[in-house]
């Protein structure tokens, strides 16, 4: 009886495990067990290490019996894996892997590992037994579209899932298109772009949504079809209230006051970020130039950490961009940057390359000018040719 085994102690005072017989061991560790009520391998390790330690050297903890089964699955081989969940599903009456009455249900954990080692094919259960080689197609399929509707799958890979051997058969049998699954009115891949708007702006007036992105926006009230109409350049086609306003109208101060009141509410932390949340306001500043008069929270113009160079290529690409022609252009579009630019003294690096194309085409308008006037004053006219 494990009540008579008494563990000697080696010359350091340490139990002996090992002068212990495989059974005795196991009977006293296994008295040890149901004394502290220890369920599961993981609370016999945290329990007594010593004695898992030497257990599992004697490759003895599959002998031992605890509350919640045998279960390191980690330790089990792929057979003795499947022979342990064979033995609970028998023993549980379990008929299927999913759903109401199955496996995943009773054990989670155990259907986790199963699928993770892809063994789930390798069980056998007592509604798996039918043999679907045999059914003629329509039964297959009446027989798998209750198993559909009783365990609520809503997919071809939830079914795969679910039970991948009535997948297999019904995909070998081409008999997958029959089924019916519950219709997923956000799977926004199937909609056509124009389908999507429709129902993107039903969903706007419904909910009365302002704006794209930010509090209050598109993007908060359904990030899923945001993101499909974003990916699908389909935000531009949206009507909002908001976006309404007319543009044209505004001064540029106006204009610009408007759009920072728009980019603080929303936290709007760069051009790009406004140019997703509202694609007709941005296009407007752009289009009035006005996009370099905004600040944005995160706005990557930190300048203090450019070298010269880096930072006369940046500002020359906004320029650029921006249609800015001059000095004075650039101070009242974009403040910030020439100031800058002023305070490094690269304002002149910056315009150079525009200011000797400017000078280039001063040069050849007055060489035209010249010309003509050369022309005129020689009398080289069609009206009076030079004689012979």
């Amino acid at each position: 009886m494990a009540e008579n085994i008494i563990v000697p102690l080696d010359k350091r005072g340490r139990r002996d495990w090992a002068s212990l017989s495989d059974d005795a061991f196991v009977q006293s560790a296994q008295k040890f067990i149901s004394e502290k009520k220890i369920k599961n391998r993981y609370g016999l390790q945290n329990a007594d290490l010593g004695m898992y330690d030497a257990l599992r050297r004697r490759h003895l903890l599959d002998r031992l019996e605890f509350k919640e089964g045998n279960r390191d699955w980690a330790s089990m081989s792929d057979d003795e894996f499947v022979q342990s969940a064979q033995k609970f599903i028998e023993e549980k009456g379990i008929t299927h892997p999913t759903g109401k009455g199955g496996l995943q249900t009773a054990d989670r954990r155990m259907y986790d590992a199963l699928y993770r080692r892809h063994l789930l094919d390798r069980l056998e259960f007592k509604e798996r037994k039918r043999d679907l080689a045999s059914m003629s197609d329509d039964a297959l399929v009446q027989s798998a579209q209750k198993f559909i509707e009783e365990n609520k799958i809503k997919s071809r890979k939830g079914l795969e899932n679910a039970d991948s051997g009535m997948y297999c058969t019904l995909r070998k049998r081409n008999l997958l298109d029959r089924l019916e699954f519950p219709i997923d009115e956000r799977a926004w891949h199937r909609y056509s772009d124009d389908t999507l708007v429709q129902s993107a702006q039903k969903s706007i007036e419904e909910k009365g949504i302002t704006h794209p992105a930010g509090k209050g926006g598109l993007e908060n009230a359904d990030s899923g079809m945001y993101g499909a109409l974003r990916r699908r350049h389909l935000l531009g086609r949206l009507e909002f209230k908001e976006r309404k306003r007319d543009w044209a109208s505004m001064s540029d101060d106006e204009f610009v006051q408007s759009a920072q009141k728009f980019i603080e509410e929303n936290k709007i932390k760069s051009r790009k970020g406004l140019e997703n949340a509202d694609p007709g306001m941005y296009k407007a500043l752009c289009e009035r130039h006005l996009r370099g008069r905004l600040e944005f929270k995160e706005n990557r113009r930190d300048w203090a950490s450019m070298s010269n160079d880096a930072f006369v290529q940046s500002a020359q690409k906004s320029i650029q961009e921006s249609g800015i022609k001059s000095k004075g252009e650039l101070a009242t579009a974009d403040p910030s940057m020439y100031q800058a630019l002023r305070t490094r003294h690269l304002l002149d690096r910056v315009f150079a390359p525009i200011e000797q194309a400017q000078e280039l085409a001063r040069k050849a308008e007055l060489d035209r000018q010249l010309k003509e006037g050369v022309n005129l004053y020689l009398g080289r006219t069609d009206e009076n040719p030079k004689k012979a």
